[in-house]
């Protein structure tokens, strides 16, 4: 089995890593445009009725760029994880 958090928690404040507001962030992604949580994955990817492939991508394009605007940085899966102990890291809450 390999672990990964969901999606969602990979996205940090840098100065608080691993204790990142979690409401916050929920927030900071809806207004950044995503629509809907389901369990950390959230939409990124979902091709909405009248959207071409092409827009999903844009969409998901632009709220990565928003949230990096907020201030969030990206924490890698490798990061979240410790391989050799098969647990999380703590990183990614």
């Amino acid at each position: 089995m390999s672990l990964s958090p969901p999606y969602i928690q990979h996205w940090q404040k840098p100065d608080t890593i691993g204790r990142t507001n979690v409401d916050k962030r929920w927030q900071d992604f809806q207004n950044c445009g995503v629509k809907t949580y389901r369990d950390g994955s959230l939409d990124l990817n979902v091709v909405y009725p009248n959207m071409t492939i092409e827009q999903a991508r844009q969409r998901s394009n632009k709220i990565e760029s928003c949230m990096d605007n907020k201030g969030y940085i990206f924490i890698k899966t490798k990061e979240c994880v410790d391989r050799k102990n098969n647990k999380l890291t703590g990183l990614c809450n």
